[in-house]
């Protein structure tokens, strides 16, 4: 028997999505091969992810569950971006949300079609990042020490070849770069996303901090490939540009895509993503 599914196209400064309520969907379908055939580009919808909304456990005291895979069909523990998406289809303009993710509860508040997420604490112990790594934190790395092969490629580039890693419930590797719109993301970014450093593989930013409150930020996504705008890089790239101190703890960052306001606050340690999200369309496909 035939499946009619609706769906709901969104972006977050370009990074956009395909956005399925399932939560009443019977039978469900394989969201990792509808993920490969409807993010390509030229033969299907055309997406950086898909976003699937199911029941939250009973328990949790979230109102949904999100559940994040990317252009290539792999799963995502969460998606900063399709947060602010999400919250916006829910609970429209104004309202706020409790999302269940992949890396625990996210509470999200919309106010005129602006977000902001509170994405919790950022993780920096390399174990549990992942980044194999001779020290606690792979923060300032010297990847002479851990990976000579990159540490070439990144110095011809005119990549610094140091890697601060960070998690923000997904992987992160931040590089500083004096001109991230020069590089090569195609040749980069899969380097290092599969490099055997990560045994998750991990997103890859490439930052120029401007000042001590604005920086510059180009990615290369886990599972996505180059994107106009990564929310958790962008909160990840705020935190480890505190922790070299070259960033204050609140800073705008710069995407292809547009721009995104990261707090770090002090008090609680938590990490705040504020940024707009758009409903771009609606549609039905057929299964």
């Amino acid at each position: 028997m035939n499946t009619i599914i609706t769906f709901h196209k969104y972006h977050g400064l370009g990074n956009d999505f395909i956005v399925v309520d399932a939560r009443t969907l019977d039978p469900r379908p394989s969201w990792p091969t509808l993920a490969r055939v409807w993010c390509d580009r030229h033969l299907g919808i055309g997406a950086d992810g898909v976003l699937v909304l199911r029941c939250a456990t009973p328990a949790s005291g979230a109102s949904v569950r999100l559940l994040v895979f990317n252009a290539d069909g792999s799963e995502a523990e969460m998606c900063g971006n399709g947060l602010r998406c999400v919250a916006l289809h829910v609970v429209g303009a104004n309202g706020t949300v409790v999302v269940q993710t992949g890396a625990g509860l996210t509470r999200v508040v919309v106010h005129d079609g602006v977000t902001t997420v509170d994405m919790g604490a950022p993780e920096l112990d390399a174990n549990r990042v992942p980044v194999r790594s001779a020290e606690t934190r792979a923060i300032d790395a010297l990847l002479c020490d851990v990976a000579p092969d990159l540490e070439r490629v990144l110095i011809d580039a005119g990549v610094t070849p140091r890697m601060s890693c960070v998690s923000m419930g997904n992987p992160h590797a931040v590089f500083l770069c004096p001109e991230p719109a020069r590089l090569r993301l195609d040749v980069l970014g899969p380097l290092v996303e599969r490099h055997s450093l990560f045994p998750r593989g991990v997103n890859v930013h490439f930052m120029n901090v401007h000042t001590r409150s604005a920086a510059e930020v180009r990615t290369w996504e886990r599972g996505a490939g180059a994107t106009l705008a990564c929310g958790t890089g962008a909160c990840a790239a705020v935190v480890a540009g505190v922790l070299l101190g070259v960033l204050d703890r609140e800073a705008v960052i710069a995407l292809p895509g547009g721009e995104l306001r990261i707090r770090w606050d002090e008090a609680t340690g938590h990490v705040f993503m504020t940024g707009p999200a758009r409903h771009v369309y609606d549609g039905t496909i057929l299964l």
